[in-house]
């Protein structure tokens, strides 16, 4: 599997949690994690207050859906988890009424977008 992809995810509503380090900790400890495991290789990131830019690439046969899935999950865990640990007073702006969680952090539906040529990797 040699395709990078490029992948954005947003904050539910595009609230600016992404403010400070401990919540940028998480994101990068989490990427660490993946290249460590060897599930991805990351080329670039940005993380910006209300969303993230990555390009990454899974390795062997590693799923790009099942990465996304992994990363989304343990993120939005800890994010939330700190955010209540730190007495965020908008927390319940993240409350939504669904069968699997009370609290959500993303949005549904990041966008993945595979990137075929070295000018496209360039541009993104």
């Amino acid at each position: 599997m040699n395709t990078i992809y490029f992948y954005t995810a947003s904050v539910l509503g595009w609230k600016r949690i992404i403010t400070n380090e401990t919540r940028r900790n998480i994101i990068l400890g989490s990427l660490q994690h993946l290249v460590d495991q060897q599930v991805v290789k990351v080329y670039a990131f940005v993380i910006m207050p209300n969303h993230i830019h990555l390009l990454w690439q899974p390795v062997s046969n590693e799923k790009v859906k099942n990465v996304q899935l992994s990363f989304m999950k343990f993120t939005a865990y800890k994010i939330l988890f700190q955010l209540q640990d730190s007495n965020y007073a908008q927390i319940d702006d993240f409350l939504v009424d669904k069968k699997d969680r009370k609290y959500q952090i993303w949005q549904r539906n990041p966008l993945t977008v595979e990137l075929y040529t070295r000018k496209v990797i360039e541009q993104k």
